[in-house]
């Protein structure tokens, strides 16, 4: 069973409000659960919070606030690509299902949260990310091939048509078959200093370890 038929299959059995999303090598930090709850509890105009994460490299070790994102994302920032970090996410239970679950098709085999955002905006829902590190996220450059960006171009086409982003946002539907050409090493650096990492405090950490 492929993970978007196996997450479905859990919505199934879960009798909770809310749904708390995690992959089984990331870690949640204590507090993630008591503050995502506390905050949908208080601000119930939102279908979903999710929040920021620091990164676990094999290359760097731990990099603090990795993949930083947008406290309230907008329509137009999926053009950039996911907003928000699934293993951190909690949903409401009722938006999820409404939505149909994880959709389950060639494409989504690892673009289904990706996916999924953008068909909950497209209904109308929104979603917060909290400004603290929720999640210590294991990342793994190496899982991406160039076959997996062919499918994000479907996945982008479908969720942007249903967003209302295009024609004009077009050219960022086909931004993951020119990036899947950049070398691996080259293209996690540009990842990293995006995100506004100091590589060269990493890369003497990193040293350091070694020796």
């Amino acid at each position: 069973m492929k993970l978007a038929a196996t997450l479905n299959k859990c919505l199934e059995h879960a009798s909770g409000s809310y749904i708390a999303r995690m992959d089984d090598d990331d870690y949640s930090y204590p507090w993630r659960l008591m503050a995502q709850n506390d905050f949908l509890d208080v601000n119930t105009y939102y279908a979903f919070v999710s929040g920021q994460v620091n990164g676990l490299t094999k290359e760097f070790g731990i990099i603090e606030d990795y993949w930083h994102r947008k406290e309230f994302p907008e329509k137009k920032d999926f053009l950039k690509g996911s907003q928000f970090i699934h293993p951190a996410t909690m949903f409401r239970k009722g938006p999820l299902m409404k939505a149909g679950g994880y959709r389950i098709a060639p494409e989504t085999r690892r673009m289904e949260d990706y996916d999924l955002f953008m068909r909950l905006y497209a209904m109308g829902y929104i979603g917060c990310n909290l400004q603290r590190p929720m999640l210590r996220y294991t990342v793994d450059f190496d899982k991406t091939t160039y076959a997996h960006r062919i499918d994000e171009v479907k996945v982008r086409y479908q969720g942007f048509k249903a967003l209302g982003l295009l024609p004009w946002g077009f050219i960022y539907v086909i931004r993951p078959l020119i990036v899947g050409l950049i070398p691996h090493d080259t293209l996690m650096e540009i990842k990293l200093e995006d995100n506004g990492v100091d590589l060269r405090k990493y890369r003497r950490r990193h040293r350091r370890r070694r020796k």
